[in-house]
């Protein structure tokens, strides 16, 4: 069960493994990825993430990997959107929610559909857990951005004001 579910957070935190350490298997300290390696090390732990929680993904069924699929390709779009709009003070209110709900919300989303798959297989049970795992998500993300505001270091255990920049 722990693979499965280091599966699902690999593959679906992939994306952010620049800022993230490497999988184990590179025995590097994290601090000194970046500087020992720049973004190519990142890239091939993230692809290497990406392949091998896809095969432990796929021990799930071929419906929640299906769906796994979909997901992790909002999260992609997501996340190529929020590069190519990043600095852009005129973006819509809409374009910004489009970012937090497929690059954040998407991760909550698939966490609880696939759960609800593994257990009852009822599409409107599915469609409730997606639709309250989205909300949950985009709440999440929204929560965490005022923070990054409005608390401190200290408060939040991590360093604030970084989305911002």
């Amino acid at each position: 069960m722990f693979d499965l579910g280091w599966s699902g957070e690999g593959l679906a935190g992939q994306g952010g493994l620049a800022e993230d350490a490497p999988p184990a298997f590179l025995k590097v300290e994290p601090a000194g990825a970046d500087a020992r390696w720049c973004d190519g090390m990142a890239i091939l732990s993230g692809d290497y993430t990406m392949i091998r929680a896809s095969g432990l993904l796929a021990q799930l069924g071929r419906r929640e990997a299906l769906l796994l699929a979909d997901l992790g390709c909002l999260m992609a779009e997501g996340m190529v959107a929020e590069l190519l709009e990043r600095f852009d003070v005129d973006r819509s209110e809409e374009a910004a929610l489009a970012v937090v709900t497929n690059k954040t919300a998407t991760l909550m989303w698939g966490s609880c559909a696939v759960g609800d798959l593994q257990g009852c297989r009822d599409d409107a049970c599915i469609d409730a857990m997606l639709d309250f795992g989205r909300h949950f998500g985009i709440g999440y993300q929204l929560l965490d951005d005022l923070l990054d505001l409005t608390a401190t270091a200290e408060q939040l255990g991590k360093p604030v004001g970084n989305d911002i920049r």
